[in-house]
């Protein structure tokens, strides 16, 4: 690497560790980086990754200098002595694990390994290896002797004296962290017998079982309980590792739904744009919910379609409304976006599965009215007072002469500062239960409004398919707004007898969570409902603006 430190070691929001800035790496014994080509230009001060080691200079300083690689690289407070010295051909892991030393003694200390000085300063302290003695961040705390010989082995001037392998080096750690000997600090007999005595403790108590009874009692009690706690941790990590794995796959099959659906809506939006600004009128018919219930005048492919309960519903032609008001031109301007009606087909087949680009009659027939598809319902109002509804059907819930600029969905969506609108419910009026409508408005080239396209998309099917899934100790998901407001959850499940519902639901029940995604934070929470433990994790869902929350109950 030759540029570990601080900066480029980054912790994700679930611990996860990442090395990043990799740009001085190079393989060992592989070739130096000291070819004309290879200049950089640096604009850091003296925290720079590569130095000229003739000049003094940072590269990018006042001279804004080019250096060439093969030099001094790295950052001086955490280069080894070799990599000062510019022996960068011979520099090998044990470079970087001296590097490692010096980050953890700042992890102990809470001091800079090597204090601020000039560039010369460090560069030859960097050289000489010169360490102040490492100590306690207060008078009251102590560094292991362990930890202290760690970091002298892994901070030795002569590389042969360091750990060979950066795996030597974690696994003294790990050795540290569990209480076992570490291999550059050997064991004395009380460390030996003070191990043996953390590792047989069942034998220790027996052997103090004759000296003091009711102490025995009292500490065999005590340590059970310990090693109950320790195991039960210990499963409950591996259950959140589990857990939040599964929650982080959840996440993104929600968040390309969701982009999927937004792309066919925009799709439908741009389609519409262009054929109402510059199409002609066509030939097609135009049928309206007056034909669609008088069938012998409706379109051809009427069918009883199983997902529309049972209703007749054409999948080739959208049902065409003229509110009383319309404007005079209403029916020019039908004929003029009957094109569209291959657009609604299109979304409808994709909003299934994207790959779909085209199907025949029988086979789009069977998905979109037997299978169903996710864009149950899409539909465009326009300023002149006509809608267009897909597919077409003799729905009952509106009049011949519905007005669609009149409609909650549309005036809000020309309300909304992006113009976009996704999160007001209604009930099917043909037993699909509750559905989730979003919006968009049609724009012409100077963004004045020429009307609204939205879709409908079934509960239902949005928390089968995205938020349940196959954890047993889940116990209820959410998809929350931006200010916190549940929108929807995973209890909604065929809750047909729900009527239209606000667009705002009631705020998620827990403080803590709440103030955190307020703040953009995410991650996961833990603590206990009914004296039960319940552990929450939560993330934003990018493409909707809302927030992703899963409740969880760690208990076997």
């Amino acid at each position: 690497h030759r540029d570990l430190k601080p900066a480029n070691i980054m912790v994700g929001s679930f611990n996860e560790v990442y090395v990043m800035d990799w740009g001085l790496a190079r393989l060992i014994a592989g070739p130096t980086d000291d070819s004309p080509d290879n200049l950089l230009s640096d604009p850091a001060a003296v925290d720079n990754s590569t130095l000229n080691s003739t000049s003094g200079q940072a590269a990018g300083d006042a001279g804004h200098r080019h250096t060439r690689l093969g030099e001094v690289l790295g950052t001086p407070r955490y280069m080894a002595p070799e990599q000062a010295a510019g022996a960068n051909a011979s520099l090998d892991e044990r470079s970087d694990i001296y590097a490692l030393g010096l980050i953890l003694y700042e992890l102990l200390s809470l001091r800079k390994a090597r204090p601020q000085g000039s560039l010369e300063t460090l560069l030859e302290n960097a050289r000489r290896g010169v360490l102040p003695p490492l100590q306690a961040p207060a008078p009251d705390l102590s560094i292991a002797a362990e930890l202290r010989a760690i970091v002298a082995t892994a901070t030795a001037v002569t590389p042969a004296q360091r750990y060979p392998t950066a795996t030597a080096l974690a696994d003294d750690i790990r050795h540290f962290l569990r209480g076992e000997p570490v291999s550059v600090l050997p064991d004395s007999l009380l460390r030996k017998t003070q191990r043996w005595i953390g590792r047989h403790r069942q034998a220790t108590l027996l052997m103090l079982m004759g000296i003091v009874m009711i102490a025995l009692g009292a500490t065999s009690l005590s340590l059970y309980q310990r090693y109950v706690v320790l195991e039960q941790a210990q499963r409950q990590k591996a259950q959140l590792s589990r857990f939040v794995t599964g929650f982080a796959d959840q996440k993104d099959r929600i968040e390309k739904q969701f982009l999927l659906f937004s792309t066919l809506l925009e799709d439908l939006v741009a389609t519409a744009a262009a054929t109402r600004l510059y199409g002609m009128p066509t030939a097609d018919p135009i049928f309206t919910l007056e034909d669609y219930r008088t069938l012998d005048s409706g379109p051809p492919d009427l069918y009883p379609a199983s997902r529309y309960a049972n209703n007749v519903i054409s999948i080739d032609y959208p049902v065409a409304f003229i509110s009383h008001d319309a404007q005079p031109n209403a029916i020019a301007l039908l004929r003029q976006l009957t094109p569209l009606r291959h657009q609604f087909r299109r979304i409808a087949l994709m909003s299934a599965d994207a790959s779909i680009g085209y199907l025949d009659p029988a086979a789009a027939r069977q998905l979109i009215a037997e299978q169903g598809v996710p864009l149950h319902w899409s539909y465009i109002g326009l300023e002149e007072g006509v809608l267009l509804l897909y597919p077409g059907t003799a729905i009952s819930s509106l009049p011949q002469d519905y007005d669609p600029r009149q409609a909650l969905w549309y005036r809000q969506a020309l309300a909304d500062q992006d113009g976009r609108f996704c999160g007001s419910f209604r009930s099917d009026s043909l037993g699909e239960g509750l559905l989730l409508s979003c919006h968009s408005v049609i724009r012409d080239e100077a963004r004045h409004p020429l009307g609204v396209a939205g879709v409908d998309i079934p509960l239902d099917y949005l928390i089968d398919t995205l938020l349940r899934w196959p954890e047993p100790n889940i116990i209820e998901t959410f998809l929350l707004d931006s200010d916190g407001h549940i929108m929807i959850r995973s209890s909604d499940y065929q809750q047909h007898d729900q009527q239209t519902r606000s667009v705002e639901g009631p705020l998620y029940n827990v403080p803590e969570v709440l103030a955190n995604l307020r703040q953009g934070r995410f991650g996961h929470f833990e603590t206990e409902r009914d004296d039960q433990p319940l552990w929450i994790v939560y993330d934003d869902i990018a493409s909707l603006g809302w927030s992703y929350v899963v409740e969880f109950n760690p208990a076997d």
